[in-house]
């Protein structure tokens, strides 16, 4: 349809730590800020997942900011939760859109 969703730049924070997950494994927190991984600044939310989506099963290594204090953790994002997240944007995907083409039949 040539239509670019409106897509806001979101800071890397962790709003929510999913008991027995990777990131809850790894020492993260509600709060925490992403501010590197492998040595690389984090620009916002959406690049710092799709880093974690194309490393599933390997080492990454964070540098994170907590209350004002810098820390590094090393966090092994899970195969399982990848994939889980990569469906779940899917089904995302297919909503939008489809809230999208309502929203233009309504103004006919």
């Amino acid at each position: 349809l040539g239509i670019v969703p409106y897509s806001p730049q979101i800071p890397a924070v962790i709003g929510q730590v999913v008991a027995g997950g990777a990131a809850e494994q790894a020492g993260l927190q509600t709060g925490d800020k992403i501010l590197k991984t492998n040595g690389e600044p984090v620009q916002d939310w959406l690049a710092w997942v799709n880093l974690i989506r194309s490393h599933p099963g390997k080492t990454l290594q964070l540098e994170i900011e907590r209350k004002g204090s810098l820390r590094s953790i090393t966090m092994t994002p899970g195969e399982k939760e990848v994939e889980a997240q990569r469906r779940f944007d899917v089904c995302e995907t297919i909503t939008i859109l489809f809230q999208i083409v309502e929203n233009i039949i309504r103004c006919f």
